[in-house]
């Protein structure tokens, strides 16, 4: 049977109602395409190259410290605004700064190197667990119930919700005081563990400060915060 005939006696065999809404569907997708073809055209919105360009001069770790959903966020911003005034990258440096000022024709602003300090000697040891802890691993979530597994109301929770939200690998968690710690070498400033601490035990300093007096006592005391 030739193959012309075999696929219409098929066509046939199958019953009306299927057919109808097979025919039905693929001239709904049709239309649809059509729409959404053009729609894509009469609402299509130019972007400017530079954005593009500004973004790729900063780090790409849309760690979110400059107040904006990710980097290309800020780089619109600072297109827009035509000055760095107000918009730097935390987590940037002076050469990046440097960068996008050539790139756009406009005077640079001096970043301040700053790094994230944690506020608090618990370390675990320090505070009596007042309760066994058994439900979401979560510094958000164990601040909501009973003020955490410690005695201590005010002391870290020790979780990691700070490990996780670093783009930078700067945080992690010590296996032996199951406290985290901070690198300071690759600490940026950017501060979103400072966002998601529950406890605000988190602050930004300047590095000049903290390389100054780096025994936390005195570092409270000349805190400045960011």
């Amino acid at each position: 049977m030739p193959s012309g005939m075999l696929t219409f006696f098929r066509l046939n065999s199958l019953p009306d109602s299927l057919l109808l809404a097979t025919l039905l569907l693929g001239a709904i997708g049709f239309v649809a395409a059509v729409i959404l073809f053009f729609a894509s055209k009469f609402f299509y919105v130019e972007e400017d190259p530079l954005i593009d360009e500004v973004s790729n001069c900063l780090p790409l770790a849309n760690c979110g410290g400059c107040g904006f959903p990710g980097c290309k966020g800020l780089a619109e911003a600072i297109v827009k605004a035509g000055s760095m005034n107000g918009l730097i990258c935390p987590a940037g440096n002076n050469k990046i700064n440097s960068d996008i000022a050539k790139l756009l024709d406009i005077e640079a602003v001096a970043s301040i190197p700053c790094v994230a300090v944690l506020h608090c000697n618990e370390k675990c040891n320090n505070a009596s667990v007042k309760a066994i802890y058994d439900s979401a691993i979560s510094c958000a979530f164990a601040a909501t119930i009973s003020a955490g597994k410690n005695a201590c109301p005010y002391g870290c929770l020790s979780f990691g919700d700070c490990v996780s939200v670093c783009k930078f690998d700067a945080i992690s968690v010590n296996s032996e005081t199951r406290f985290p710690e901070i690198d300071e070498k690759k600490c940026t400033g950017c501060s979103a563990c400072v966002k998601v601490c529950p406890r605000n035990l988190i602050e930004i300093i300047e590095r000049d400060i903290f390389e100054d007096c780096n025994y936390e006592a005195c570092i409270k005391l000349k805190l400045k915060k960011i």
